[in-house]
């Protein structure tokens, strides 16, 4: 085997360090106290065995191109402290992280114990089976590659990796369609009515952007777009999912449009529903703006009990006057309406307690049947003299008559 060896420096170190190979064996046993692999050109091997001593492997030059093709395997010297290997793949001394993978593997299934995967510049690989825990990967360096993922776990995939997949197509292990599409930085449902998230690889999105057609908006959909400034809902806008907009300190202006009033829907119910921290310009945050034949007065009557939360189909969603005021105040905060003053009233217009209301009306009703029993009394007494007066009366006449026939 003809090789060049020489050292060099690493940090306060020296490397003993394998340049190149120029023997005919399809096999590279890289020899003992050799501490780095370096090549400077592209070499191919059907296998490549690693002994103890070997820190530092490099499969790319200074210029990053590759300069290591293995087809078939690794083989590391288990007393290797760094280097171990898994399936023919060479991996950390650890095993959750896949450092090479040979050329002649088209398929792979990893388990949830990977953490990542060095995938190589136009990558071989045709099929990759993954757990639902996500490892980070050049997915970049895959070419027209179908990943496979656990229906349960797809969407948290689509929203790491959707900006990222190129010509690759995740699908779910068991074959069945997703809800979820990705389109220009942000995952859908498949009728691209509902937006769910903005992806991680769009987070540092800026500026206005204009979603005419959703329908429904979910939980943190807009979550940590830190120099989003301007979000804008069509007519069509329906429900929307509690802290949209969390984390999104630049926001200063959300426009609606929607004649109809959108239902606000919270996590935890009996929780005051909230679009984000920094709702309303009182806390240096975002308005509302209504526009169009959307109507404020509406918007507050509908929305005023999510915003304290009750539910107004229920008996609980029922407001005393002054949680009325306070209700409206939030929705009115977020318009950039004047706040309204509640006014407790007066001791002549306060409401008697219900014990005071029963003696009233015992006393009252105490008094009515006092005043039924004098009228009559008042009755009788008017029948008694009218009846005397009649009596006297037929006596002088009877009289009378006497003293005529006398």
């Amino acid at each position: 085997m003809e090789t060049r060896i020489d050292s060099i420096m690493s940090g306060i170190e020296y490397l003993q360090t394998l340049y190149d190979y120029t023997g005919t064996s399809s096999t590279l046993k890289v020899p003992q106290y050799i501490y780095q692999l370096k090549f400077d050109n592209l070499r191919s091997f059907d296998r490549v065995v690693i002994p103890d001593t070997l820190k530092v492997f490099s499969l790319v030059n200074a210029d990053g191109k590759k300069t290591l093709d293995v087809k078939n395997e690794y083989i590391v010297n288990k007393n290797n402290p760094y280097y171990s290997t898994l399936n023919g793949m060479l991996t950390s001394k650890e095993q959750d992280k896949i450092y090479a993978i040979p050329s002649n593997m088209t398929k792979l299934t990893f388990d949830e114990s990977i953490k990542s995967i060095t995938i190589s510049q136009n990558s071989h690989i045709k099929e990759i089976r993954l757990s639902s825990s996500i490892p980070e990967m050049d997915i970049e360096n895959l070419n027209g590659a179908k990943i496979y993922v656990p229906a349960n776990a797809y969407f948290d995939y689509l929203n790491a990796w959707g900006g990222r997949l190129g010509n690759n197509e995740l699908l779910n292990e068991d074959e069945s369609k997703s809800p979820y599409v990705y389109s220009n930085g942000a995952v859908y449902s498949q009728d691209m009515k509902t937006l769910y998230s903005i992806t991680s690889d769009a987070s540092g999105i800026s500026g206005k952007y204009d979603f005419e057609n959703l329908t429904y908006i979910r939980t943190n959909a807009f979550s940590g777009c830190n120099n989003l400034t301007q979000l804008e809902f069509g007519q069509s806008f329906y429900m929307c999912y509690a802290n949209i907009v969390s984390d999104c300190p630049n926001l200063k202006k959300l426009i609606i449009k929607s004649p109809m009033v959108p239902s606000l829907s919270n996590i935890d119910a009996g929780k005051p529903y909230s679009f984000g921290d920094n709702a309303g310009t009182n806390c240096g945050g975002f308005n509302i703006e209504l526009t169009g034949a959307a109507n404020a007065d509406e918007y507050i009557d509908k929305w005023k009990y999510s915003f304290v939360g009750k539910d107004p189909f229920y008996d609980y969603g029922t407001l005393t006057d002054e949680e009325d005021i306070a209700a409206q105040n939030k929705v009115r905060a977020l318009f950039g309406m004047s706040l309204l003053e509640y006014k407790a009233p007066s001791e002549s217009e306060t409401p008697q307690s219900p014990s005071e209301n029963e003696a009233q009306n015992n006393s009252n009703s105490s008094a009515n049947e006092e005043n039924a029993e004098n009228i009559a009394l008042n009755n009788q007494n008017e029948t008694n003299d009218t009846a005397v007066q009649s009596q006297d009366g037929n006596q002088s006449s009877v009289v009378a008559e006497t003293s005529d026939n006398a």
